[in-house]
């Protein structure tokens, strides 16, 4: 009786459509189930709740068949998502740009198209990433990475599930710990050890808008004078200070950061993965190799100023 009155109310007073009021309906008898499960474990014991999982299954069923039928259809936005906290997704992110200002968890993966932008303030945890722009602050965690542009201030662990990592450049400015990296196709893959990836990645950014600001404004000047003319190159030019003020901010960061990684005690850099191939490139602090062949498994690290392989 309380589902019904709540669903027949709503439908009067809002005079919603048949689509929202059937998702509303299947949201509310889901809530409804979840309250029952809670209440019949504290009073019943968990057996009891079995005819109630039983239901709760069924609407959840039956919700996602609303999903498949095209009676309900899920949301696109065209803009960027930003979000101040953490993120969690259930299904696939596809060629849009997330942010979250804390954790980002994606349990369907992320199919970027060479379009997808992915930033996380904190740690990543993905179960695949496909074609993507990667930036995470502290640890990356996911079950292969291929043909990923990866920033990362932490660690990079892809260690579960398919565990590879093919093709695209992985900066890491710690460690690195693989299962499979690189391909028998020898796809070149690269991955490089130390310094400040995510700084890096940032200034790389503003250089790029910088650089295309520049040009449209010189495409600008050279129009016939208008008030419209005006106002873009004020705007333009407004922009071109803050992002040359944003760099310079920037540079001085990383110098500050660069002296106090020197003061402070570093962290290892270490690739280990079970296989690499050959066509993988391996930097550590600026000393670069080649793999040439196969090795399995392998650990490389820097000592007396070369890669030492394992």
């Amino acid at each position: 009786m309380l589902f019904s009155q709540h669903l027949v109310n709503f439908a009067i007073g809002q005079m919603v459509s048949v689509e929202h009021l059937i998702n509303n309906g299947v949201n509310l008898f889901m809530s409804t189930f979840e309250k029952l499960c809670a209440q019949s474990v504290e009073s019943m014991g968990k057996w009891w709740l079995a005819p109630a999982a039983y239901l709760y299954k069924l609407g959840v069923t039956f919700r996602h068949r609303l999903f498949d039928w095209g009676v309900l259809r899920s949301e696109t936005f065209p803009v960027p998502v930003i979000c101040i906290g953490n993120i969690t997704v259930g299904g696939v992110v596809e060629a849009c740009t997330v942010e979250a200002g804390g954790d980002l968890v994606v349990s369907g993966g992320v199919q970027g198209d060479n379009q997808a932008v992915i930033r996380a303030q904190r740690n990543i945890f993905a179960k695949f990433i496909e074609n993507s722009c990667v930036y995470v602050k502290d640890s990356l965690h996911a079950d292969c990475l291929i043909n990923c542009d990866v920033y990362c201030d932490g660690e990079v662990e892809v260690r579960s599930g398919r565990m590879t990592v093919i093709g695209g450049t992985l900066r890491a400015a710690r460690s690195v710990s693989a299962g499979t990296v690189g391909s028998r196709a020898e796809c070149r893959t690269e991955v490089f050890l130390g310094g400040q990836p995510c700084a890096d990645f940032e200034c790389h950014i503003l250089h790029q808008e910088i650089g295309q600001l520049e040009k449209d404004l010189e495409k600008t000047e050279r129009q016939p004078d208008s008030p419209a003319k005006l106002s873009s190159m004020s705007k333009m030019r407004m922009q071109l200070m803050i992002n040359r003020k944003k760099l310079a901010q920037l540079d001085k960061e990383r110098e500050l950061a660069a002296g106090e990684q020197e003061e402070a005690e570093k962290p290892p850099l270490r690739l280990a993965c079970s296989t690499v191939y050959p066509g993988t490139v391996l930097g550590i602090n600026g000393v670069t190799h080649q793999f040439d062949r196969r090795y399995s498994p392998c650990t490389a690290d820097l000592a007396d100023g070369e890669i030492r392989l394992q």
